[in-house]
């Protein structure tokens, strides 16, 4: 079994994706969307990466905006997050102020780009993992294989 991980050429793929989420302002997240779409297509392994960096970045930055909002600089001060999901009405106008609270180049520098670094991570530390159950596996192998063939070169043995 091969194991493939995310090689030198993914890795610099995906610091690049990372440099023109984080630093470049004319990046937007449609052309973002549009480029995880074409890496379903083209490499299954990237495009896992991405989708678990955008989705756990999401949830972080509205984790962020409700504790932005709930916190005091918005007057909702005196709710606490746990009631706020309580209320379909309050739902509603918190999803409201969060999106007029969104900053896109916030998000990406801060959540987005940062998330995907993790990911690459955790990707690695993953596949290092599995990488050497492998090579575990193989060596137990080999010497199940090595005792098999020892057996009949034992000069005491008999035929047994």
């Amino acid at each position: 079994m091969k194991v493939e991980g995310l090689g030198d050429e993914r890795r610099a793929e995906l610091f690049q994706i990372r440099t023109l989420i984080e630093d470049v302002h004319d990046f937007s997240s449609d052309q973002f969307k549009s480029m995880v779409e074409q890496y379903k297509e083209q490499d299954l392994i990237t495009y896992q990466i991405l989708t678990q960096a955008t989705e756990l970045a999401d949830e972080s930055y509205t984790r962020y905006l409700n504790g932005v909002l709930v916190g005091g600089r918005m007057g909702l001060d005196l709710m606490s997050l746990a009631n706020s999901s309580e209320s379909p009405i309050l739902g509603k106008v918190m999803s409201e102020m969060r999106e007029r609270l969104k900053n896109e180049k916030e998000y990406r520098k801060q959540f987005l780009g940062p998330q995907i670094g993790k990911q690459m991570q955790i990707h690695e530390i993953q596949l290092r993992k599995v990488q050497k159950q492998e090579v575990k596996r193989q060596r137990e192998e080999m010497k199940a294989f090595a005792k098999t063939q020892v057996k009949g070169i034992r000069f005491f043995d008999f035929g047994r």
